[in-house]
């Protein structure tokens, strides 16, 4: 074997020992660690397995089998594990269903072992491709959203995740074993550069612990579009029955958060502000002096359970009866 070659192995060794370190370091420093800071720590394993096999491949060649199926569990992983941090960095909940996207790593590691390179040498092919999707589209939402979260330190991931795959598509198409392991060396070069970064400037990629006394500035002005879209525009408060924890689901965001955001900005709860659009939108009707719509009609199409809430509702908002509103407001404009 080339000198060159060990040299590059152990170089990209080096670097996996390091990235594991920095790692098990973020997930062991703080108690209070956030969401974010744990998908990146997995992502950082999910890198580490996969330019780890390289190594394994060149340097212990009696595992150099099992370190190619660690290698696809871990190709497999950083996807994932990168749009999870992208996501809770921008303080969303992650739903059940999703930790699928984890599914086909589950399978590599199960079947691996058994299928070897028939199926290993395709997944490392499709696990690229895929990785550039799950790249492509943070890169997409990272420019079109307001970011809410540390933008510098998730353009620095972003940016160097995107570079080690094309070193990855490069290895596809490299004409010998040399410019492949050169590659794989370039890899490493950009996991000293995300390790270095951490190192230097914990605070780049640390997020404030969210607690149901606070809520920070950015990601409450966030919340205050999602619901301006969803009650402003798609009118969500004409849904019976509505509750915070559907206006979560729609806005993947803790509920708590949009409460806390609710009662800090607008200075009522949760039910107040859905009565005032249900409100506004009465209003609306009962200028309509043309319209003969009954009450029962008017309540149930603007999502109140009955006209008995709409009447409470009303009177609470505007400090006047449906039809003293509506005599007021006909003199007004006699």
């Amino acid at each position: 074997m080339d000198i060159w070659i060990i040299c590059v192995a152990l170089f990209c060794g080096a670097a996996v020992a390091q990235s594991l370190f920095i790692g098990s370091f973020l997930l062991l420093k703080d108690r209070a660690k956030t969401m974010a800071i744990i998908w990146l720590s997995v992502m950082l394993f999910a890198l580490s397995m996969r330019i780890g096999k390289s190594f394994y491949y060149y340097i212990l060649p009696s595992i150099s089998n099992m370190g190619v199926v660690l290698g696809g569990v871990g190709l497999w992983m950083i996807g994932p594990a990168f749009w999870f941090y992208f996501k809770t960095s921008q303080y969303k909940k992650i739903n059940p269903l999703e930790y699928l996207h984890f599914l086909p790593a589950l399978l590599i590691a199960i079947l691996g072992p058994v299928y070897r390179m028939t199926l290993l040498i395709p997944s490392y092919h499709v696990g690229a491709f895929i990785l550039g999707i799950y790249l492509l589209s943070a890169l997409f939402i990272f420019y079109k959203n307001e970011w809410p979260g540390k933008k510098r330190g998730v353009g620095l991931i972003i940016y160097s995740l995107m570079a080690i795959w094309l070193t990855f598509i490069f290895q596809y198409f490299s004409p010998s074993i040399e410019w492949y392991a050169i590659s794989g060396g370039i890899a490493c070069l950009v996991m000293y550069v995300i390790n270095f970064h951490i190192m230097k400037d914990q605070d780049l990629f640390a997020h404030t612990p969210l607690t149901r006394t606070s809520v920070p500035e950015e990601v409450s002005m966030a919340i205050r579009q999602d619901l301006e879209l969803l009650f402003g525009e798609q009118k969500i408060y004409r849904k019976k029955g509505l509750t915070i924890a559907m206006v979560a689901n729609e806005m993947e965001r803790p509920a708590y958060l949009i409460s806390k955001t609710i009662n800090q900005h607008f200075g009522v709860k949760f039910n107040a502000y859905v009565n005032q659009y249900r409100v506004q939108e009465v209003k609306e009707k009962l200028r309509d002096l043309k319209s003969n719509h009954k009450v029962e009609a008017i309540a149930s199409e603007v999502g109140f359970s009955s006209t008995s809430s709409l009447y409470h509702a009303f009177k609470k908002e505007t400090q006047l009866t449906l039809q003293q509103y509506r005599v007021k407001f006909a003199t007004q404009n006699a």
